[in-house]
């Protein structure tokens, strides 16, 4: 069966099903308990229902049939103001819904009860369908079909009684082979009788086309069924009392069937001849009985699952590839969170070995959600399947974590792909006074466990990375957990990894469907001694492979460290490290690093590299698996662990091709699964369900399946499965006949080419009921006082469906120490079918007992700014209106309240200028919304520009000028204002920012709650102002910068030292890169190429990288090209430069020594009226360290490359400045012959 969307009138929800040997089978979703026949109701009386109050009409049931020689064609039409609906599977009880039905008797005979020539097709207004076929004993029974063709269409909302709808339609094809003629028996006059029958959900009422069926015990007596004519012609007669059925319409003597889509689209598309209706069912309140329920508690997974971890019960274990993603980055000095890992706050020496692409500025912050939202989308790309979050102590890693999730959150609601996380705990510093924590104590175990929890309460479990072990491993889910740093000690034995996971199963084993934990020890950690761990010694920050029972090896890039250097040799690095990797046959892969530019590990873009590492990496990522064959990676499912016998339940299957085969539905591959037990199977899905479209090697992909628990009896009728312990088995199968859903295939596991799914399912035969909260839509930060709207997805299992408004959604928020502030309860306006996850939305207020806003509590806040906290945590039950006690279950997730939360997103603006006039006015454009709890008001709040400097360093924070909100903007609403801007009054790259703030300092951009696109970086460059850049071109005689694909190119000191490219300007990645021409070049009218005018070459600031000082940094260098092999320094050896004539009040030089030692530089000024100025300089040497005072950076680079490789020594260009007389136009410099000294630059300040 396939499920076809199909576009629809406003208000209607459309969908289509074809079920035909030739077409996709559907993965079939939302179900509801199957009977063992799959009979027909029983009659019902007045003794088994509660009375109805006040039935009304609902109106009209219109009908049209008509017919082919493969089909019989019906369209139904129903007035329903409530459709209401669960059943969306096949093979299940659309009786039980709002549904349609169409009995059928072949032959003339009319016999008092079902036969072999007695047939039905039964569809619900949610989807469902079932299609029986009777037997000699006078039964209907299910009857597995697959050339059924239907299509439903619901005008207004399925199972909400809150509002009005105006019913439903369904289209439908009953094959003529699955009732028993022949296509040559098909025609004109032959005999049959029909009863069409339309019920109202729960059976409260129906109404059938038949006079004589009155009541539910003659919908199956053919005897009373009214006749149906297949006319000859659409101008054919009927008898009084039948349907006539005309044939379907022709064009060009070609018969044209009715398009199955739910709807009635085309005028003629239904012969009118065959038009009949009758009344629809009437609708009627159902009182419910005042009964309690007859429940039984549900086991709570609370005890941690038995694991049997080895080399052998592992090697099936999937592979995966996860990537160490720094928190410790936060590039904005004007938050609360301490400003930490780009420049030394007090010497202002940089921190970061390599630098992103678009500076290290107040956007480059793990305090905020954009930048995350940058590095996890590539890193998903790339094919990584975990983020391996570094997680220490501090309160400012937790603070990063919240916007984390927040970004997670964001991303998973605009549809993006997204990487899982998992935990890196840093244990460095865990002890008291330094001394490490003994976590062979039970205080130190409480404390270890204590640290593990705060990650898996911030990290909904939608977020958290999980793998399932193998059945001989214990065939449950797990979450991997790394430990690094030195801060542990009595790790010996397995007492305190068992404590962790015992806290961990009491805590979150429910809520997260009986999954335990397996831990990684990093460097130091000994798997031999610490029997708990499943690898130990793994190398996180030096790479290599660990050791223990489960392979992990760690890829390196290269690295930069003042312990360590190496470099990345173009990629060669990077390639051996990978290649060592999957030498060793490792089944976890972990990249060192994605994002720490401080270690230079960075894979991630950025200005040294561009994007070339993430381009490796996903070539590399590919041979993790078997790239000749079949590799399917089971990454996520949400399999309820018990579930009832009989029972149907949707659930979401989450796989990844990690193969170089594709699956093509053509093929004949198919999903399906299986029920075994002690190795054996026992049942097999009634249902496959083939592949719609090609499933492609690395393609992640999530099904949805239909999971019955049922099987075919020794009569070949569908019964429930007998209750115990099975091990569901979820794999692809190939068929034989790719067009015989049903026939012969081999499950590809039995194979041996793959692994297939395995999860443990216990099924019982009690009426327990239990809540499954599966995920939720709440902010990660919040603020006081404020109410959100929130959707819950919960999943009721229970014996029978819950009613609407016998159910309410409750939530508690309680400090992290368990003390309730708030709490709230709203009922579920909506129907919850048993084992169905609903959407439930609910309004959370944080407000206290009396009203008032609860207090905030963040993890950043700092000592003597208030209590801190780390947060709230947010408890989701499940209570039921006939019972004081909530239903077994409950979801903990853990977050921030803040006092303000005036958060905003900046669209891209549309256009953008690439260049400014220094000092001038302009006017940017910006588009922004108000995505904040509160109305920004017209004149209270301003729009304005901060600037930065090309490196992310601040240039102007204050706005020079700015413009109020024109109007007022209320949250969730989106306006554009005309900015004014005043460019800086110097030349070079600059980023400018807007921000929207309350005067005279109250910017949104420094607020602690961070939503993805709440900052906006925008490159431009600033021209014609008061600096003049020489030009040195012919006056370049050295090539004193080499890349690291050739290390031989060039000489700096005449011993063949140079600087490195990669890190020296200009820069060949990022924004301040020089322009590259289009890859497709332009072209005029005339079709003619137009020329690349690559535009004002980039300047850089002095500093850039380098230099924290504010006052250097008003000017900028303009450099030479450093490619292989190009000239870009002057070693000195007494040229005369000429300079554009004017009145200068400076001139700066970038320039060092080589000779290991200061040089003197006297240089001759030349003035217009022929007089000379002579001015003598220090520079120092390149590998000397920077002093405090008067020693001002240009350009450095960490490292010096040689010949032999780079070494660790850090090279700078100075910035020497000499005065100028001002009165007079300078029109030349004379520079010294001394070939020790290297100028790379000169700029010229008016």
């Amino acid at each position: 069966m396939n499920r076809i969307s199909s576009a629809a009138p406003r208000g209607v929800a459309s969908t289509v099903f074809a079920v035909t040997l030739g077409v996709s089978a559907v993965i079939a979703f939302l179900a509801c308990p199957i009977p063992v026949n799959a009979q027909e109701p029983a009659p019902v009386t007045v003794a088994e229902t509660a009375a109805p109050v006040a039935p009304k009409s609902n109106g009209a049931v219109r009908a049209q049939a008509t017919w082919d020689s493969r089909y019989l064609y019906v369209l139904l039409s129903v007035d329903d103001p409530d459709v209401q609906g669960t059943n969306t599977l096949p093979i299940s009880d659309p009786q039980k819904d709002d549904s349609v039905a169409i009995y059928l008797q072949t032959g003339g005979a009319k016999p008092d009860k079902p036969d072999a020539q007695t047939h039905a097709m039964l569809v619900s207004a949610a989807g469902g369908f079932t299609f029986l076929a009777g037997d000699a004993d006078g039964n209907l029974n299910a009857k597995p079909v697959f050339s059924i063709k239907y299509g439903v269409a619901v005008g207004g909302t399925l199972n909400r009684s809150d509002d009005t709808d105006t019913g439903y339609t369904v289209e439908l094809a009953i094959p003529w082979s699955e009732v028993g003629i022949l296509a040559e028996d098909v025609k004109a006059g032959a005999p049959f009788s029909i009863n069409v029958v339309v019920r109202d959900r729960g059976g409260r009422s129906f109404s059938a086309n038949a006079p004589g069926v009155t009541a539910e015990t003659d919908v199956t007596v053919p005897s009373k069924w009214i006749p149906l004519v297949l006319g000859e012609s659409e101008g054919g007669n009927a008898p009084a009392g039948a349907v006539f059925a005309p044939p379907a319409p022709t064009k060009d003597k070609r018969t044209v069937p009715p398009t199955i889509d739910g709807a009635a689209r085309v005028a003629g598309e239904w012969p009118g001849a065959g038009k009949f209706s009758f009344a629809a069912p009437s609708s009627a309140t159902v009182v419910a009985p005042k009964v309690a329920p007859v429940t039984v508690a549900a086991p709570v997974d609370n005890t941690p699952p038995v694991l049997n971890l080895s080399a052998e019960t592992l090697a099936g274990l999937e592979p995966l590839l996860f990537a160490r993603y720094t928190l410790g980055i936060q590039g904005d000095g004007r938050k609360i969170t301490p400003f930490a890992g780009t420049f030394d706050g007090r010497s202002g020496a940089p921190l970061l070995a390599d630098q992103p692409l678009s500076g290290a500025g107040s956007w480059f912050s793990s305090d905020r959600a954009s930048w995350h939202r940058g590095l996890l989308y590539e890193m998903r790309r790339t094919g990584v399947d975990a983020a391996l979050v570094a997680v220490g102590t501090g309160t400012a890693d937790l603070k990063a974590l919240y916007v984390l999730v927040e970004t997670l959150r964001e991303m998973t609601q605009d549809g993006l792909p997204t990487p899982k996380i998992a935990l890196e705990l840093d244990t460095t510093g865990m002890g008291e006074k330094d001394a490490p924590l003994d976590v062979s104590t039970a205080a130190g175990q409480a404390k270890l466990y204590a640290a593990v929890s705060r990650f898996f309460f911030i990290v909904p479990p939608q977020y958290r990375a999980r793998v399932t072990l193998p059945v001989v491993a214990g065939g449950v889910p797990v979450y991997p957990v790394f430990f690094s740093g030195t801060g542990l000690a009595g790790t010996e034995g397995a007492g305190w990894t068992n404590a962790v996971r015992d806290g961990f199963a009491a805590q979150f084993g429910a809520a997260s469907g009986g999954a335990g934990l397996v831990f990684v020890g990093g460097a130091g950690f000994d798997a031999a001694k610490s029997p708990g761990l499943v690898a130990g010694n793994v190398p996180l920050l030096t790479g290599g492979v660990g050791t223990g029972t489960l392979p992990i090896a760690v890829v390196q890039p290269g690295i930069e460290t003042a312990e360590s250097l190496v470099s990345r040799k173009a990629g060669e690095t990077y390639q051996k490290s990978w290649e060592t990797a999957l030498a060793a046959k490792s089944k976890w892969f972990v990249l060192d690093s994605w994002n720490d530019y401080r270690r230079g590990t960075e894979v991630a873009a950025s200005r040294q590299y561009g994007s070339r590492y993430l381009d490796a990496t996903r070539i590399f990522s590919v041979q993790t698996g078997n790239i000749e064959g079949l590799d399917l990676r089971w990454r996520t499912n949400n399999v309820p662990r018990r579930m009832r016998v009989g029972q149907a339940v949707p659930v979401i299957i989450g796989v990844q091709n990690g193969g170089g085969t594709a699956l093509r539905p053509e093929e004949g591959y198919a999903l399906a699964y299986r029920w075994k037990q002690d190795g054996k199977t026992i049942a097999e899905a009634p249902l496959r369900s083939r592949l719609n479209e090609a499933f492609l090697p690395t393609q992640n992909k999530s099904f949805l399946v239909g999971l019955t628990s049922l099987f075919v009896d020794g009569s070949g009728k569908l019964a429930p499965l007998p209750p115990g312990d099975y091990a569901l088995e979820i794999d692809f199968v190939k068929l034989k006949d790719p067009a015989e859903l049903l026939g012969a295939g081999a499950f590809l596991s039995d194979t041996g080419a793959v692994s297939p799914l395995v999860v443990p399912v216990s099924l019982y035969a009690d009426n327990r009921q239990s809540a499954i909260f599966e995920s939720t839509t709440t902010p990660a930060l919040l603020q006081a006082g404020v109410t959100y709207p929130i959707n819950v997805s919960v999943r009721y299992m229970g014996a029978d469906d819950l009613p609407t408004g016998t159910a309410a959604l409750t939530w508690q928020l309680a400090t992290v120490e368990g003390n309730v502030v708030a709490t709230g309860s709203s009922p579920v306006n909506e129907l919850l079918p048993s084992g169905v996850p609903v959407s439930v939305p609910i309004n959370v207020t944080l407000n206290d007992a009396t009203g008032l806003p609860v207090s905030p509590s963040f993890p950043e806040l700092p000592e003597g700014r208030g209590t801190p906290g780390g947060g709230y945590k947010l408890r989701w039950l499940l209570t039921r209106t006939d019972s004081t006690d909530a239903v077994p279950g409950d979801l903990i997730e853990q977050v921030a309240v803040y006092a303000g939360d005036e958060e905003i997103r900046f669209p891209l603006p549309e256009t953008v200028p690439d260049t400014v006039v220094a000092d001038s006015r302009f006017v940017l454009k910006i588009p922004l919304i108000n995505r904040g709890t509160t109305t920004w008001k017209a004149g209270e709040y301003r729009i304005g520009a901060h600037w930065y400097f090309s490196d992310g360093l601040e240039s102007r924070f204050q706005p020079a000028v700015s413009a109020p909100l024109p109007k007022n903007v209320a949250p969730g609403e989106e306006i554009t204002v005309s900015v004014p801007v005043r460019a800086p009054e110097t030349d070079g790259a600059y980023i400018v920012v807007p921000d929207v703030y309350l005067p005279p300092d109250n910017y949104l951009s420094t607020r602690p709650v961070s939503r993805i696109g709440d900052i906006v970086p925008i490159f431009l460059r600033v021209t014609g102002g008061r600096l003049t850049f020489v030009d040195l071109t012919k006056s370049l005689n050295v090539d004193a910068v080499a890349p690291e694909s050739a290390p031989t190119d060039g000489d700096a000191n005449g011993g063949g030292a140079t600087f490195p490219a990669e890190s020296f300007p200009p820069d060949e990645f990022g924004l301040s890169a020089p322009p590259e021409p289009p890859k497709i070049a332009p072209k005029d009218a005339d079709g003619k190429v137009k020329p690349f005018k690559p535009g004002v070459a980039p300047a850089y600031p002095s500093g850039y990288y380098a230099d924290f000082s504010p006052s250097a940094r008003r000017i900028a260098f303009r450099y030479a090209p450093t490619e292989n092999g190009a000239k870009n320094a002057v070693s000195c050896a007494g040229q005369v430069i000429a300079v554009s004539k004017a009145n200068y009040i400076g001139i700066h030089l970038a320039a060092t020594a080589t000779g290991g030692q200061t040089e003197k530089v006297p240089i001759i000024l030349t003035y217009a009226d022929k007089t000379t100025q002579n001015i003598t300089v220090s520079v120092r040497d390149w590998h000397d360290a920077p002093v405090p005072v008067g020693d001002t950076i240009a350009v450095m680079t960490r490292r010096t490359r040689t010949s032999t490789g780079d070494e660790a020594k850090p090279a700078y260009v100075r910035h020497v400045i000499a005065p100028v007389d001002v009165s007079k136009e300078l029109v030349s410099v004379t520079f010294p012959t001394n070939d020790k000294v290297k100028v790379f630059a000169v700029t010229l300040d008016k």
